[in-house]
Formats: structure tokens, C-alpha cells, sequence
């Protein structure tokens, strides 16, 4: 390396001592190396890389000069410090790379080997998520339930050509499908993030992400669904508890990083394992350490007493967990490390894996890893190979208090790279990280990246062993022994269906039945109560009541002679299920009669009047009634009954049947109404006057009505020029007449009339002589 610009697009790229040698001391070169090729980008793939750690350090900046943008700074031995793989990025036109490489004034070491190439700058390629089936609800999600297929129909634009694309969906659980278009099961319960990564013939790649989120409905909680107690016996009762509750689930940002991190034996070397986070909202920012749930490591290590940790956040800030200065875990081992006679590893050379234990850190963490009350003392201690050490020490698996502060993240960006760090400062031991991750407090988990699934409907299915149903809960009463088993059913807000069986022991034993009543007559038959009291009775048991039952088992009462009352059957066993017992309420009535009267609304009538007919019931409960004309059926099921057609000498009945038990009569049959209907007469009235000629003034004149058809008691109303006057009579006298004077008769007849309403005859007028007054004597009716 040298103070150069290079045009290439192959060959070796060394530090300033070559390949075999070191570089020196107070180096301060810049190189920088452009594509031969116009349009192309540099590339450098570092194979050896070797630096005195944190003095000598290489400076990589995306551009033609250091004052472009930087992409990393790299110090340190072996490859895991090195850059590793360097491009120059799309933002890059000028497709260069500089390096700067800054060395301190004493000890070098052997410095790193790279290889050179060139790549063609990627096109623009953006995937795009046209539909799913289900679709997304109004929030961006996709619920569904576990074993539910979902299909995604995607697609992507290119900046240069879409030839020969390929298409593959992560699922975001270690599966991809090939296509455009395909369908996905999700079996597992939990969060994904689906994405569509499209890349063209040259591997170029799509820059973006559609992490379309895919929530799966979680199982819920039945732990508390079952029986109240452990067996029953049959007959007896027991009560099936539902309990249920639903089971939250949190995404995880930064799943742990699977796979084995090799801590060899070193003098102040450091390793390091990163796990990328990414799904936070750009530019999140810690805002106190406690956003930080736990980080935790499966690894063995065989000294503990020797290592430092700590976790770095992607702006580089850092917390201890375990500081070497102060570290006093001396020979105890982490986790199960395979080593020759501990507690100092007598052969740390051979680096067979042993296996590993969980040990966290967390904020509010109160013990430390290194004290000895967190240990296990372990008499012989025997490694995966067989070798056996004595008296070792060994740290419980569990979580610990960092020594440093938490809150040393604060300001630092959520996503990005997070990364371990392991320093082993003795030599004579070595280890593993075979697994760590990070996690976040949920309060900071964006929305749609946890859930918990809301119960709407829960359960017990039927069963012919249910008696009783409360709430969530049920009483059950057995019939048959064995395991029964009884189903509970929860439906969630997904739309997803969870069943839970649960079985209680059912012991055979005494079944004495399932408790009755019993309503009867004393004129009423012979009822065996035995026979009401279910299917499955032993027979060996005995009544005991309020008086005597015949019939031994079968408990015969005979409501003539035995009382009401609760009659118990009682049948004896043996342990644990002793006795059982039933019950029979009897009510032993005495029978009423039934019966029912009838009225007319009117009794004679004329022909053609309406007439109602009424039924009063006597013990009818809630009765039905026939009503008969003749003896013929008519009317409804109703307790009246209306006819304006009758006929002279029609016969009217009803017969009632009533609702209530224990009687006597029923049907019961109504008195009979014999309809008297009168025929429609014609109704007339004339008027004759006493003296019938012309009269002197003063004469007193007396008029006589003569009816027809006027009936028993007819009335009359006598009219002297159209004004009432005289009384009810059947004539009328004056002596005040005077000339044109007007006498009418209006009369009301008690027969069936022909007409509603009286109605008058039209007068006849007489002259008189000058010296007589004259006046009519008409004639009226009605």
C-alpha cells in the first residue's frame, strides 16, 4: 500500500510490507482504486487481515477521496475485525473506493491480503405486493388462523429490464416460495413479516422491503379448564370449570443468531457476533435502557475469571456485562465446556465444542454473574469427551445485573447492527457463543407487531350428562362409569376455533336416579314412582316418605290412599361411593268438576238482530270451547260467539275443555239458549175526531187513535201543528181549536217493526164554515 490512485479491475491488494511482510510503523497512506471499466464499481474481498488492536486502524470511505462517505473502520486480528467484503455503493458514481490506513509508532503485525475485482452497478429493482387472499384488514394486517393459506400476488418495476427476474417470497420463518403468485400455509402461531425479493440475471436485488405483516392467531390458555374434582360417582354431581385466557405474542425484532461463534484461547483478543435490527420506525431512538428487555448468550466458556462482555448498539455506544478488571469469576465455568483438568484448561488447544448454558442480562437484574452464591459447586465436574475435574465451580444458567450502566444506549438508534463482544485476556481456555439475540420491552414494539387475541365467544358443547349451566361453568351428573370427557369451545376475534376436552373419572356406585315430581288425583291410578326417576336405577332401594309406598323398589302411590309429600329413594354402596338419593315431590290434589254456562245478549229478539253468546267456565284453567248451533259446530275457539242469522226455536251450546289437572267433567257441555225470533210487522195508526164535522169555536173536540200492529203496549205522541201536545194515549180532546188547526198521531210500536223509525200519515183538511173553525184530522204512522 501506497499513496497512489489505482485503474484496475483485478489483483492483489497488500499493506506496504507485501505479502510476506509487516507494515511499518506511523504509515499514513491513502490509496484509493477505481474501475478500469466505466460505469463499473470496485470491490475488495479481504482474505487475511491483521492489525494491532485498537492502535492501527484502516479507514474505507465510498468514494474517490476520504472526504466521501465512510464505510467502515476495521483494527484488530484476524478476518472477524476485518471489513470483510467492500463495494462501492449505487450512491457512488464515481464507482471508487479509498482506503486510508493509519498505523501508531510501535508494534506492527503483519498487516491483510485482498483481492480486487469489479462489478456492474445494479439496476433500480422495487418489489410490489399487488393483492392476498384474505386481504389485509383496514390496519395493514392479515389475521388468520393456525393452518390457514394465504395467497400473494406480487410483482416489481425495474429501472433498466425485468428479463429473466426471478421471484421468491420469505416468509419470515426459514421457508420461501418461488413465483410471482403463490399460496402459503402458516401453521405456527405468531408474527411475519412477508417480503417479495426479486433479482434480475445479473443478482441484482430489490433495495426495498413490503414486510407485509401476517398475524397467526395464537392457542389460548385452558390451564384452568377443568373439574372440580378428580372423580365422581355415578348419580353424584361435579362441576366443569371453563376457564380460558388468551395468549399474547410479541414479534421479535432481533431473533437470536443461530450458529456457533468460536472463542479461541487469546491475550486481549476480542470476537464479536452481530444481529441485525431492522423493524423499528426509522430514526427510533433509545430513550432509556430499560427499552431494553434482556440480551442473552447460550455458550460454554472453561474461565470465566478471564473475559470481558458487552453489548454495542449500531452508533457504537456499549454497556459492560462482565468486566475483566473486576471480574472475580476466577476457574468457574460457563455452561459445560469441554477441557483437561480444570480449573485450568491443560488443553485448550483441542477446541471440541461442549455444550452451552442460557445467562442473560437485564436492566433491574439485581445478582452478578461472577459472585459465588450464583454458582454451582460441582464435587467432580465430568466434559462431553469423559475427562473428569474436581471441585469445580460453574455458573447457574440465569439472569444477571451488567456492570455497566443501561442507559449508555440512550440516544443510540434502534435499528441497525447490534453486536457482542467477547475479550479472552488469559491463555489456557477457550469457548463458545452458540446463540444470543436482544430483546425489547413491548411498550416500544411498534402495534402491529404484537397482538393478543380477543376471546368473543366461549363454551361447553352439549351433553346429555349437563344438568345445570352457569356462566362459563357446568354442574354435570354422570349416568355410567368410565372417563367422560366433555368439550369447552372458545372462538377468538381471528374467527379461529379452539377446542379443549377434559375428562373427570366417573366411579360405578349407587345411582338412585335424577330427582322429580309428580302431580295426581286422589280418584287418579296407581302411579310406580320408581319408573320416574330415569334410566340406569339400581333397583336394591327403598322409599321412605310422608306415608307408606307399595310396590318395594318400585315406590307405588296410590293417590287414594297415600298423602302429598317428597318421597326418598335411598340406595346404600360401598366406598367411596356410599349412598345415593333421590327425590320424588308429589302433590296429590282433589278433582273439581268442570263447567261452563252460556248467556245470550238478548233473548226474544226480531229477526235479523246480532246476538253475543258468552261462556263462563268454571275450573277451566286456560280452556278451549266448541261452540254448536243445532248441533253443529260453529264459532271459534273462543269464550263468545255472535249470530245475526238466527231462527225462531235455534238451539245454542258450547262445550269447554280445560287445561287443568286433577278434575272431573271435562269436556264440559253449556246450557241450551232456545232462540225465540220474532217476524218483521207492518205498523200503521189512523185518527178519527168526536164530532167529526165542521165545529164552533170552543166545541171540545176529542180525537181516538185506532193502531195496527201497535203490539201489547204501543205509545203514542199527539202533534197540534207539528208541536207535541196531550200524553201518551190512545186519544187526545180540545175545546182551543182554531181554523187550519193540524192534528197528527205519531205512534211507536213494541213489535218487530217493518220500519226503524216512525212515520207520520199526511193530514186531511176540512173547511169549515165561516162561522166554525176549521181543522184537519189526519191520520199518522210509523
Amino acid at each position: 500500500m501506497s499513496n497512489d490512485t489505482i485503474t484496475t479491475c483485478g489483483g492483489k491488494f497488500f499493506d506496504s510490507g507485501g505479502s510476506g511482510g509487516s507494515y511499518g510503523n506511523n504509515e499514513g497512506f491513502i490509496m484509493t482504486f477505481c474501475a478500469s471499466t466505466p460505469g463499473d464499481q470496485i470491490k475488495l474481498v479481504f482474505l487475511t487481515f491483521n492489525l494491532q488492536n485498537n492502535n492501527d486502524y484502516m479507514y474505507i470511505f465510498d468514494g474517490p477521496d476520504t472526504t466521501a462517505p465512510q464505510l467502515t473502520v476495521a483494527t484488530g486480528l484476524g478476518l472477524q475485525n476485518s471489513p470483510g467484503t467492500v463495494q462501492a455503493t449505487s450512491a457512488n458514481p464515481s464507482g471508487c473506493i479509498t482506503i486510508w490506513f493509519d498505523s501508531n509508532g510501535s508494534t506492527t503485525q503483519n498487516g491483510w491480503s485482498a483481492d480486487i475485482s469489479c462489478e456492474t452497478p445494479c439496476q433500480i429493482i422495487t418489489s410490489l405486493l399487488n393483492s392476498t387472499t384474505p386481504a389485509a384488514q383496514a390496519d395493514g394486517i392479515i389475521r388468520v388462523c393456525q393452518g390457514a393459506s394465504i395467497n400473494f400476488n406480487g410483482t416489481a418495476t425495474f429501472s433498466k429490464s425485468p428479463t429473466g427476474a426471478t421471484y421468491i417470497w420469505d416468509f419470515d420463518n426459514g421457508t420461501t416460495a418461488a413465483g410471482k403468485i403463490v399460496n402459503k400455509v402458516f401453521s405456527t402461531p405468531g408474527i411475519y413479516l412477508v417480503n417479495l425479493n426479486v433479482t434480475d440475471p445479473n443478482g441484482c436485488i430489490n433495495n426495498n422491503k413490503l414486510n407485509q405483516v401476517v398475524h397467526v392467531s395464537t392457542t389460548p390458555n385452558f390451564s384452568g379448564t377443568g373439574p372440580s374434582v378428580a372423580s365422581v360417582c355415578v348419580g353424584a354431581t361435579a362441576t366443569m370449570n371453563g376457564v380460558v385466557a388468551p395468549t399474547p405474542y410479541t414479534y421479535n425484532c432481533a431473533p437470536p443468531l443461530s450458529g456457533t461463534t468460536f472463542l479461541p484461547d487469546g491475550t486481549g483478543v476480542s470476537y464479536k457476533t452481530s444481529v441485525t435490527v431492522d423493524c423499528f420506525d426509522a430514526g427510533l431512538l433509545i430513550t432509556s435502557g430499560t427499552q431494553i428487555n434482556d440480551v442473552c448468550m447460550n455458550m460454554e466458556h472453561s474461565y470465566m475469571g478471564d473475559l470481558s462482555l458487552s453489548l454495542s448498539c449500531p452508533n457504537g455506544s456499549s454497556v459492560t456485562f462482565l468486566t475483566y478488571a473486576t471480574n472475580a469469576g476466577g476457574g468457574t465455568v460457563m455452561g459445560n465446556p469441554r477441557a483437561v483438568d480444570l480449573p485450568v484448561d491443560a488443553n485448550s488447544g483441542n477446541t471440541t465444542q461442549g455444550t452451552g448454558m442460557n445467562y442473560c442480562f437485564a436492566p433491574g437484574a439485581t445478582k452478578l454473574i461472577d459472585v459465588v452464591a450464583n454458582w454451582n459447586a460441582l464435587a467432580t465436574y465430568t466434559d462431553v469427551s469423559g475427562n473428569v475435574s474436581n471441585n469445580i465451580n460453574q455458573v447457574k444458567a440465569g439472569t444477571y445485573k451488567a456492570d455497566g450502566n443501561w442507559d449508555n444506549f440512550i440516544g443510540c438508534p434502534l435499528n441497525g447492527n447490534w453486536t457482542i463482544k467477547v475479550t479472552d485476556n488469559l491463555a489456557q481456555d477457550n469457548g463458545y457463543i452458540f446463540s444470543w439475540g436482544i430483546t425489547f420491552a413491548p411498550s416500544i414494539v411498534p402495534p402491529e407487531y404484537k397482538f393478543t387475541p380477543i376471546i368473543v365467544s366461549q363454551g361447553w358443547l352439549p351433553s346429555p350428562d349437563i344438568i345445570a349451566t352457569v356462566g362459563n361453568n357446568i354442574t354435570i351428573r354422570p349416568t355410567s362409569s368410565g372417563s367422560k370427557c366433555y368439550t369447552y369451545r372458545v372462538v377468538d376475534n381471528f374467527g379461529c376455533t379452539y377446542d379443549t376436552v377434559v375428562c373427570i373419572n366417573v366411579t360405578a356406585g349407587p345411582f338412585a336416579g335424577t330427582s322429580t315430581s309428580l302431580n295426581t288425583c286422589g280418584s287418579g291410578a296407581n302411579v310406580n314412582l320408581f319408573s320416574l326417576l330415569g334410566s340406569g336405577v339400581s333397583t336394591s332401594g327403598t322409599w321412605t316418605g310422608p306415608s307408606a309406598l307399595g310396590g318395594a323398589h318400585l315406590g307405588t302411590f296410590n293417590p287414594g290412599t297415600n298423602i302429598s309429600g317428597v318421597y326418598t329413594y335411598t340406595v346404600l354402596g360401598v366406598a367411596p361411593c356410599l349412598i345415593s338419593t333421590s327425590t320424588v315431590s308429589v302433590t296429590n290434589g282433589v278433582a273439581s268438576a268442570v263447567q261452563v254456562s252460556i248467556a245470550a245478549s238478548t233473548n226474544p229478539i226480531c229477526a235479523g238482530t246480532n246476538v253475543t253468546f258468552t261462556a263462563t267456565p268454571t275450573n277451566g284453567g286456560t280452556p278451549s270451547y266448541q261452540w254448536k248451533l243445532n248441533g253443529v259446530n260453529v264459532g271459534s275457539n273462543l269464550p263468545t260467539y255472535s249470530n245475526n242469522a238466527l231462527s225462531n226455536g235455534d238451539l245454542v251450546s258450547c262445550v269447554m275443555n280445560s287445561s287443568l289437572t286433577c278434575i272431573t267433567g271435562n269436556p264440559a257441555t253449556s246450557n241450551v239458549i232456545n232462540m225465540a225470533v220474532n217476524p218483521i210487522l207492518p205498523v200503521s195508526v189512523s185518527i178519527a175526531a168526536v164530532p167529526s164535522g165542521p165545529i164552533c169555536s170552543g166545541t171540545n173536540v176529542t180525537f181516538t187513535a185506532t193502531p195496527t200492529n201497535g203490539g201489547a203496549a204501543p205509545v203514542y205522541q199527539w202533534k197540534k201543528n207539528g208541536v207535541n201536545v196531550g200524553s201518551n194515549s190512545v186519544t187526545y180532546s180540545s175545546n182551543t181549536l182554531v181554523n187550519t188547526d193540524k192534528i197528527t198521531c205519531v205512534l211507536t210500536s213494541k213489535c218487530c217493526l217493518s220500519f226503524r223509525k216512525p212515520s207520520y200519515l199526511k193530514p186531511n183538511y176540512y173547511n169549515s164554515k165561516s162561522q166554525f173553525t176549521s181543522f184537519g184530522f189526519p191520520s199518522s204512522k210509523l
